[in-house]
């Protein structure tokens, strides 16, 4: 399923335009005079990729409408859970998918036959295109997949639905890991029992920052090669308590009487954790206590996954059977469904535990100072757990992660969580935003293969996703897309949508894959012809100046105030007699400014700007400090030619 063509009537400063994206089908469209016209879609001369059936990059200035395309593209693509209604933002337009046309109800389409009869399927729609999924297309559907990423916090972005998996930032943190790890699977809300909603116990960043560190551990340990920086040299691997984990979280009011063995193991295990010390004299904690840290670490787990369980199941264990678990390595059965998944996740992760180290020192003005750390610090070095990143522990971290999460959520599509993860040392913030959207984009096609849908065609639109990149990585950025797409989940077809700021991605694209918009003379969007600019292979200061309308020049305001600061100068001299410009030179107001002329011309990055300034300079001045200044300036050039040819 693709997105093939929208037109909208009157939206913010969107008004009747259409925009044509890249496809695989055998049409382009055009609305006028009340009809839609078919046109001939000719497929780009560029090959993307096998799997890859459409590249459409939009692009131009602040306040060109590209806010307002990315609006309309979410809620003609939204819709609510049960298929009933389309999300709530009224749509007057027509949106192509697939074989589908859905127009507003009030458009007049005079050539609805010629459509029929080229196999196109007609539908109004009252407030939005999906308000009325009908049982005979759902399917058709469903099969399809909206994904859509953007790292900007931006309010307008926070909707989803069951046609569009939301994995930008703001979507993430509104709603994300409130309910479920993922909005697509809302739809099985009801699998999931009250316990294990979020009960307020983590904010929503905090939240975000731990499920960002799962997916970002599972995108790592799944494509290690694929990473272009240097790799973390620890994995961390951090235990959590039912205070903190908002999937261990019950209430112990309610379910006093079933659950109050449990809290007195807790209690027990809490008192064991309060047994380790320190030496106060070193803030080093006793090398006969890592013992201690490795065993609680153990306990702690166990009894996690004892909890989690419970939850699950609505069950409450034998007190007997759970204390020989919990504390003498019992077998877990009578209290366990998966018995078998149970021993080896508890064997993995006593292997990862006896591999890795705890923190040595302890220091509390440092643990606050660095982590934020205020309460008991043995319960923030259990926390962490530090494991040398090897083959050997990249294979045992990735079955141990696999098999916590089939063992917990027994093929639910949910995603809950006993042990969270970071990575050392910490990224920097280009980084970051690489993990951001690679892990959430992998983790989402991923859950997407283990859900019930059997989808086989995904739209991806990716809104300035190349911010926080240095420019060469945006250099690079499409053909990373590409490159994942095509080399890791070739069994799905992929139209990809982006928005950009960045002349690198454009120098990519044909300019038939490129929707250029600038804000014409009545303040609305206007699209540029696409025969009108070429952008494939092109220098990415004449994209700058040619598509990003940056038609004052592509360098710095501040810079071009100071150069032409220079010129002024040097034009004033000019024309200023011998005498006066012997006079000027002399005065202490002349030598100041003459001397910064020439620093300003030094530093200029361009040569040519540079050589051409310098000529004016020393035609202009030609004392013997001038020339000596000329003779060190060819010296120095000599000198890295010199080195050039060897």
């Amino acid at each position: 399923m693709e997105l093939k063509f929208i037109w909208v009537k009157d939206y913010r400063i969107l008004d009747k335009i259409g925009f044509n994206f890249s496809h695989s089908g055998n049409h382009k469209f055009r609305y006028e005079n009340n009809t839609l016209n078919l046109l001939d879609n000719n497929k780009s001369i560029l090959n993307f990729g096998k799997n890859i059936t459409g590249v459409t990059a939009l692009a131009g200035q602040n306040g060109s409408g590209k806010s307002s395309f990315c609006e309309i593209i979410l809620y003609s693509t939204a819709t609510l859970v049960d298929g009933s209604m389309g999300f709530n933002q009224p749509f007057d337009g027509i949106v192509c998918y697939g074989d589908h046309i859905f127009y507003h109800h009030e458009l007049d389409i005079s050539n609805l036959k010629e459509l029929e009869d080229k196999q196109y399927k007609l539908v109004k729609f009252k407030d939005t295109p999906f308000e009325d999924m009908k049982p005979e297309w759902r399917d058709s559907f469903v099969k399809g997949g909206f994904i859509y990423y953007s790292n900007i916090i931006d309010w307008r972005s926070g909707i989803d639905g069951i046609n569009l998996a939301n994995i930008s930032t703001q979507a993430l943190l509104e709603k994300d890991y409130s309910r479920t790890d993922y909005g697509i699977y809302d739809k099985y809300d009801h699998l999931i029992s009250d316990e294990f909603r979020y009960r307020d116990k983590l904010t929503s960043l905090q939240a975000l920052d731990q499920t960002e560190g799962y997916r970002n551990m599972v995108f790592y340990l799944n494509f290690p090669e694929f990473i272009p920086f240097s790799k973390p040299s620890n994995l961390i691997i951090q235990a959590t308590y039912p205070n903190n984990n908002r999937f261990l979280n019950y209430d112990r009011s309610e379910n006093y009487e079933n659950s109050k063995i449990l809290s007195e193991y807790e209690r027990y295990i809490y008192d064991f954790i309060h047994t380790i010390t320190v030496d106060d004299t070193h803030d080093k904690i006793y090398d006969s206590d890592h013992a201690k840290l490795r065993k609680a670490a153990k306990i702690l787990y166990r009894f996690n996954l004892l909890i989690s369980e419970c939850l699950r199941r609505k069950i409450w264990p034998d007190g007997e059977l759970a204390r020989l678990y919990l504390f003498e390595n019992g077998s877990p059965n009578g209290l366990f469904e998966e018995v078998e998944k149970i021993i080896t996740l508890l064997s993995l992760h006593e292997r990862i535990i006896d591999k890795g180290s705890f923190r040595e020192q302890y220091s509390p003005n440092q643990l606050q100072h660095e982590h934020g750390v205020t309460g008991n610090w043995r319960f923030f070095i259990i926390e962490n757990l530090y494991v040398e990143n090897t083959d050997e522990i990249r294979a045992l971290m990735k079955q141990f992660i696999a098999v916590e999460e089939t063992a917990i959520n027994l093929n639910e599509n949910t995603l809950k969580r006993i042990t969270n993860y970071q990575m050392l040392p910490f990224k920097s913030s280009g980084e970051n935003s690489f993990y951001s959207f690679f892990a959430r984009l992998s983790d989402t096609i991923q859950r997407y293969d283990k859900g019930r849908d059997n989808r086989d065609s995904l739209i991806l639109f990716i809104d300035e996703g190349e911010v926080g990149f240095h420019p060469a990585w945006k250099k690079k950025y499409l053909k990373w897309i590409l490159d994942f797409l095509t080399g890791n989940f070739s069994h799905y077809k992929f139209q990809i949508i982006l928005t950009t700021h960045s002349p690198y991605l454009l120098s990519d694209l044909s300019s038939e894959n490129v929707i250029l918009i600038k804000k014409g003379e009545n303040s609305k969007t206007e699209i540029v012809p696409s025969g009108s600019f070429s952008t494939f292979g092109s220098n990415i200061h004449n994209i700058l100046s040619d598509n990003f309308f940056l038609n004052d020049g592509t360098i710095g305001e501040f810079a071009k105030k100071e150069i032409q600061k220079v010129i002024d100068i040097l034009n004033k001299c000019r024309q200023l007699s011998k005498e006066a410009l012997a006079e000027y030179a002399a005065s202490d107001a002349g030598v100041l400014e003459k001397n910064n002329t020439y620093e300003i011309i030094n530093i200029i990055g361009d040569n040519i700007v540079r050589n051409k300034l310098f000529e004016m300079y020393y035609e202009i001045f030609e004392d013997n400090d001038t020339i000596d200044k000329e003779l060190a300036s060819l010296a120095k050039k000599i000198d890295e030619l010199k080195k050039r040819k060897k």
